[in-house]
């Protein structure tokens, strides 16, 4: 055989098992969204609240001092006294 022919049938081969682009592309969003899914469905309402509590008294440090006591009690809530309240709320 020579020496084109060899180079050939190598890219031949190559280019039949090389993996199609578009197609990776497509398997890789389709796995990112389901551990983006499962990730998500994994947290409780009480840990997205906690989240969302650590971050408000975050925010609250970037206030001056006179003003932060006052910030960090207005979010010193439960998350159960949140849930009630909220219970309350969608009744009424």
């Amino acid at each position: 055989m020579r020496n084109t022919d060899t180079n050939a049938i190598t890219r031949c081969i190559t280019k039949s098992h090389r993996p199609d682009r578009a197609r990776t592309a497509t398997l890789i969003l389709m796995c990112a969204a389901l551990l983006a899914g499962a990730s998500l469905s994994a947290c409780s309402n009480a840990n997205w609240y906690q989240t969302a509590k650590a971050n408000r008294e975050l925010e609250c440090r970037k206030q001056p001092l006179p003003t932060y006591d006052d910030c960090l009690r207005s979010y010193d809530k439960s998350y159960l006294d949140y849930k009630k309240q909220r219970e309350q709320a969608v009744k009424n």
